[in-house]
């Protein structure tokens, strides 16, 4: 009895701890202007007022992407992999002002899924004046899910994606099909995790040997359908890379098979 009341004096304390990091990283928020750039915002989020929210990403080629959903301004995104909330804010941020941001994300998933609900209303905080966030803690190859997708979405189709879920071959190839049911005939799809070399940790997890390469491998395969861009830092690194699909738009022939140059800022 004396441990079960010590160990709910830890939890307590530990979720006031985080809840008091939680509101000190809100003033934080609070001071980046609701109409930075994408570089200021990628500066703000990859620096250490930013700790609490981040993003599990390279800096270079996050901010390439960055650039890309700036250009766009999206007015409806999903995206696959809340995780820390780091792209969810990145994404509110740039997207169009009265933009709808879906993300999604599984709890307890082995690719760091899943986030405590007290932490639901700080990813909700992320939405401008007349944007909605919506969160929904759910398996995204579920059935349940694309029919609470359709009611979300209404009559809208989502012109920008973001895949950074389930790394295994047959889930993010189910990933991709989630979006594409729901696309835009312009969208944008990102993948994360395209680099030709894995991440060393997952080759080391047993839990997750199936995703030894594998979205890299959908991607290759992808890439063939769509005119498409990659933003590599390093062509040696292990693990991340950002693979986008441009859907609607022309292939060029001489560049379906795809490139390994390093990272191109989509400019």
């Amino acid at each position: 009895m004396l441990e079960a009341l010590t160990n709910r004096l830890r939890e307590a304390s530990d979720h006031i701890r985080t809840r008091l990091a939680d509101s000190r990283l809100n003033r934080r928020i609070a001071d980046l202007p609701r109409d930075a750039g994408a570089d200021e915002v990628v500066d703000f989020l990859f620096s250490p007022a930013a700790r609490g929210i981040e993003a599990w990403q390279i800096p270079e080629e996050f901010r390439a992407l960055a650039r890309l959903v700036e250009r766009r301004r999206p007015r409806a995104i999903l995206e696959i992999g809340t995780a820390d909330g780091g792209t969810l804010f990145a994404h509110a941020r740039l997207a169009h002002e009265e933009a709808l941001i879906v993300s999604l994300d599984l709890p307890e998933g082995p690719f760091g899924g899943g986030y405590p609900a007290w932490r639901a209303p700080l990813y909700r905080s992320f939405a401008g004046p007349r944007q909605e966030i919506a969160l929904l803690c759910v398996d995204s190859h579920a059935g349940t899910t694309v029919t609470a997708l359709a009611e979300l979405l209404g009559d809208r189709r989502i012109d920008y994606a973001f895949i950074d879920g389930d790394h295994s071959y047959d889930g993010v190839r189910q990933d991709f099909e989630l979006c594409m049911r729901f696309a835009a005939d312009d969208a944008v799809i990102a993948l994360h995790d395209i680099a030709p070399l894995p991440n060393p940790e997952w080759v080391r997890d047993d839990q997750m040997t199936a995703a030894d390469g594998a979205t890299r491998r959908f991607w290759q395969e992808v890439r063939r359908e769509y005119a498409h861009e990659e933003f590599i830092h390093d062509v040696e690194q292990e693990g991340y890379g950002i693979g986008v699909l441009y859907i609607g738009a022309a292939v060029d022939p001489s560049t379906a098979a795809g490139s390994t140059d390093p990272l191109r800022s989509g400019t």
